[in-house]
């Protein structure tokens, strides 16, 4: 291979540039992505707010029980996390349920796993210590906000 000398150089002549490409967004193909961007971001909104008013009810529910959290028992809590079951599930599913039954109709519809004798207390009007009811209240809390529709 020969390597260019100094009178080679000379003899190439000027250097020809090419045309200048015009850097703009004004093309029609961007408007084409403008409109599909607003159309997925006018889409997002909307199933945003679809999803945030399906789900009123559990923030409705969650805010209940936190709202009376020194003063709630369990039973008040069965009631509201049966309110929002019936919500949820067919009444004639929900209603007839009691302790073994309902306690697995929960566990079926959440990832968490309710203790049979937080329900006990219900029915037998015991008095229950403030640790176990307070693993009750964050237990319902997360039922109410994660359970399967």
């Amino acid at each position: 291979m020969k390597m260019l000398q100094a009178k080679d150089i000379e003899n190439i002549g000027e250097l020809i540039e090419p045309e200048k490409l015009e850097m703009t967004f004004s093309t029609p193909g961007w408007y084409a992505v403008y409109v599909l961007v607003c159309l997925i971001i006018v889409f997002i909104i909307y199933k945003s707010i679809l999803h945030w008013r399906k789900n009123k009810y559990r923030r409705s529910a969650i805010s209940k029980i936190k709202n009376q959290k020194d003063t709630i028992s369990v039973s008040d809590i069965n009631e509201i996390i049966k309110i929002v079951a019936i919500q949820s599930y067919e009444r004639k599913d929900v209603a007839n349920l009691s302790l073994e039954s309902w306690v697995e109709f929960l566990n079926s519809k959440s990832k968490i796993i309710f203790n049979k004798k937080s329900f006990e207390f219900i029915y037998t009007n015991k008095e229950i210590d403030k640790k176990s009811l307070e693993s009750f209240v964050n237990d319902s809390v997360y039922w109410i906000g994660k359970h399967k529709i």
